[in-house]
């Protein structure tokens, strides 16, 4: 159920009735436009919905008065709506790359005499435009502080409020980078009292989003190689949500690809919209009845590729349902708490958060999982590894785009450190924000001294309850110590070790990693800054001595001799 804070009182509702009134909603924006009543709908879902997610689906177009002829995948719709005027003749392997601002879906189609086969299905649900606004953020914010002497990290009114400023400029400035190769930042707009501008490129751009582009090329790979095809044999890259218009991007795919251009030939805003409404047309008139939509069974998919689950959706509608929150997604103005976390729940806030945005937000409402019941015991203190000594190296040619800096870099002194990039995520300071609370559990099992190598990503953050647990942000990777069936496992970061609820973790797979042997401070914006023994992704090794990697949203350069690698 859901809690309503409506005109001060609380009223339960099941999400289904939340996501029926925007419905409603849309459904009278379209009568004023097409001046007559509209019944008969075709919805459009994500891939991967599963049968509880189409049936609450359906259930919400019920109770807003419709009535759903068919219920289709978005892959589908959108490789329909390109290929529309050549159905009749095409037999071809479509991709649809499909990036918004939250998720990235890749998707294999086959069109065969009029029918669209959804084959594969990849992506990434942790990876959308959402991101580069946030590493944008974080590199502005970066430079405030070494140039400006302003940190805005804080929780206080003014940064939260500065935070929601700078997040509106850099979206602007990242729509603006898709056609200019460079745009500026007024900072008048965050701080008053200055009055400069900061510039950035293109170039700069695509370097701190280097590891989003790293992960996208590996979807890519990892979706070909699950429909067993290669590049050669994709006869069109179709491009669809506003994020595939970042120029990096299309210019990948066209490596990526032997075709002699992508398919923009519609809005990428648009066009899954645009493939439903030529469906339902075809479906109500009974027009081209040979056009049949079939969707990747689970049983056909070999690996769940990043997370995404691949479901038998089918072609009708009556099969049907709706999607998980995607993890630190903003609610709708009106929602207040959440009292269960049972997947339907989440289904309908992600379907209430989407279409309400643009009319208000104010709170951001995180659900976090239980922790575990299990009991836990007292904690035993790892060792603190002491640094061993580290040989003078010089670095040339230290990006691999050419731009050269020659640095010696020694064994470190104790500089002051840099403030912690945040994972931004700007609320209204006129409403409070709610978590769902965590219970504290009784006990701890007792933890093991050693580490042994593996690495989980969080989901959520965590706040150590008492000395031997251990906290950490959402994104932060963790080194895995040891598991234990009770449901709480043993990590460290740096030189803190505890315990934590496994459910708030997801483990790494096969990402290779560095631990910090000494901290490193950061001495332009390409770098990365970390502490001693904070664990580091590794994306990318340079004979040069300069290795490029990431921790949470943050990317850059920092020298091999910091560190050592993972085994």
């Amino acid at each position: 159920m859901v809690e309503l804070n409506v005109n001060g009182k609380i009223k339960r509702i099941k999400p289904e009735e939340v996501s029926s009134q925007i419905l409603i909603k849309l459904k009278k924006a379209a009568e004023d436009v097409a001046q007559q009543p509209i019944k008969n709908i075709v919805l459009t879902v994500p891939a991967y919905f599963d049968e509880h997610q189409k049936k609450a689906t359906i259930k919400a177009a019920e109770l807003a008065g419709l009535n759903v002829l068919e219920l289709i995948s978005e892959p589908s719709a959108a490789a329909y709506a390109y290929e529309y005027n050549k159905r009749q003749a095409s037999n071809l392997n479509l991709l649809v790359f499909d990036f918004g601002g939250g998720t990235l879906d890749v998707v294999i189609v086959k069109v065969r005499n009029g029918k669209f086969d959804v084959v594969t299905i990849g992506g990434d649900t942790q990876l959308g435009g959402r991101d580069f606004d946030n590493v944008l953020m974080s590199y502005f914010m970066d430079i405030f502080v070494k140039k400006y002497k302003k940190n805005i990290t804080r929780k206080d009114e003014k940064s939260v409020w500065a935070q929601q400023k700078l997040l509106k400029e850099c979206i602007d400035l990242k729509h603006m980078l898709t056609s200019a190769e460079e745009a500026n930042l007024y900072l008048g707009e965050i701080f008053p009292d200055i009055h400069e501008n900061i510039e950035i490129n293109r170039s700069t751009f695509n370097k701190i989003c280097f590891s989003f582009f790293h992960r996208i090329e590996m979807v890519i790979e990892g979706t070909l190689k699950e429909a067993e095809m290669t590049p050669k044999d994709i006869n069109e890259v179709i491009l669809v949500g506003g994020s595939s218009r970042i120029p990096e991007i299309q210019e990948m795919l066209l490596k990526i690809f032997p075709i002699k251009e992508l398919n923009k030939s519609l809005n990428p805003d648009e066009a899954i919209a645009y493939g439903a409404t030529l469906r339902a047309t075809q479906l109500i008139n009974n027009t081209i009845p040979n056009i049949r939509f079939t969707e990747v069974n689970a049983s056909r998919s070999k690996n769940l590729f990043a997370k995404l689950r691949h479901l038998d959706i089918g072609p009708t509608a009556r099969n049907s349902n709706i999607p998980p929150v995607p993890r630190h997604q903003d609610s709708s103005s009106k929602i207040s708490t959440v009292e269960e976390d049972d997947g339907f729940s989440q289904v309908q806030l992600r379907l209430a958060m989407l279409l309400s945005q643009a009319e208000a937000k104010s709170q951001a409402v995180v659900i976090k999982p239980e922790l575990p019941e299990a009991s836990k015991k007292n904690l035993v203190e790892s060792r603190k590894r002491e640094p061993s000594s580290v040989t003078t190296h010089t670095q040339n040619n230290k990006w691999t785009n050419g731009v050269s800096s020659n640095r010696i870099r020694k064994t470190p002194q104790t500089p002051t450190p840099i403030p912690p990039d945040p994972q931004p995520n700007p609320v209204s300071t006129s409403h409070p924000v709610y978590d769902v609370p965590a219970p504290k559990p009784a006990s701890k099992p007792k933890l093991a001294v050693k580490p042994r190598g593996p690495t989980v990503r969080a989901l959520y953050e965590y706040d150590a309850q008492d000395t031997d647990e251990l906290s950490f942000d959402t994104g932060q990777i963790i080194e895995l110590v040891r598991k234990n069936e009770s449901g709480w496992w043993q990590g460290r970061i740096g030189p803190r070790n505890g315990l934590f609820p496994s459910n708030y973790v997801e483990e790494q797979p096969q990402v290779p990693t560095v631990r910090a042997l000494y901290e490193y401070e950061a001495h332009d914006t390409d770098e990365l800054s970390f502490d001693e023994g904070q664990i580091v992704e590794l994306v990318k090794k340079d004979e040069s001595g300069w290795w490029q990697g990431r921790i949470g949203s943050r990317t850059g350069l920092f020298p091999s001799n910091y560190v050592e690698e993972q085994r």
